[in-house]
């Protein structure tokens, strides 16, 4: 299973460091097999978000930090 770093767009209005730098914005750290299984957790935990998510793999299979 692999983690990911998960990040909700709404909060990060235009003028706010987190709107283009996803490293500002507070993660949530999603174990799953794929994105789409992230991104559907995230889904489930933030159902009133209409504007998404932004979702990187984190950690691999084999558990190692990815870049």
């Amino acid at each position: 299973m692999k983690e990911y770093r998960c990040t909700r767009n709404s909060p990060y209005g235009d003028r706010t460091p987190g709107y283009s730098d996803v490293r500002a914005r507070q993660g949530h750290y999603i174990q799953a097999h794929t994105m789409a299984e992230a991104i559907h957790e995230m889904e489930r935990r933030f159902p009133h978000d209409r504007l998404g998510f932004t979702v990187h793999l984190w950690r691999d299979e084999a558990r190692q930090l990815v870049s």
